[in-house]
């Protein structure tokens, strides 16, 4: 019996969460959220630069700011914006320039410390002059360790303490 011409057997034993059988036929449609791949890795996207000034990029540095300082423990300093130093807006291939609702990448300073940091931020335009922020995923250091962690033990935690 060949190997590949009955998949019917092994269909049925392998529980699948994401992805597909390289023996059946892909969908047109696919995208990185049924393939449970995250935002911040999907090659469906490309940027689009915006200004370092935007106010859009300012907002979303402001959110993983504010996300930073639920997540960090007492003993850690709070973080402040320093700087936006740049940014993009991530849009899907062929997706409507309209939409109200986006993703963007927000690379910004914090201080003490000053610390770089990169999020993911979905942005959602509620009016011409208001929008509304959310962190998509963990914000990322970029910056090297030059500080003192020693106030906390978890390692993931160290990455973002200032002590």
């Amino acid at each position: 019996m060949d190997t590949f011409t009955n998949t019917s057997e092994i269909e049925t034993k392998i529980e699948r969460k994401y992805g597909q059988s390289f023996f059946k036929p892909i969908p047109n449609e696919t995208s990185c959220s049924s393939a449970g791949i995250p935002d911040s890795f999907c090659a469906c996207d490309f940027p689009v630069s915006l200004p370092q000034s935007s106010e859009v990029l300012k907002g979303a540095a402001l959110e993983a700011v504010k996300d930073l300082n639920q997540l960090i423990p007492p003993q850690c300093s709070k973080f402040t914006l320093l700087e936006v130093k740049g940014g993009a807006t991530l849009s899907k291939l062929g997706e409507d320039k309209n939409h109200r609702t986006s993703s963007l990448i927000v690379e910004f300073t914090v201080i003490p410390g000053e610390f770089v940091f990169e999020a993911n931020v979905a942005h959602t335009r509620i009016s011409a002059t208001k929008s509304k922020f959310k962190v998509e995923s963990n914000i990322q250091r970029l910056s090297q360790f030059t500080t003192d962690v020693s106030c906390v033990k978890d390692p993931v935690m160290q990455l973002y303490c200032f002590c």
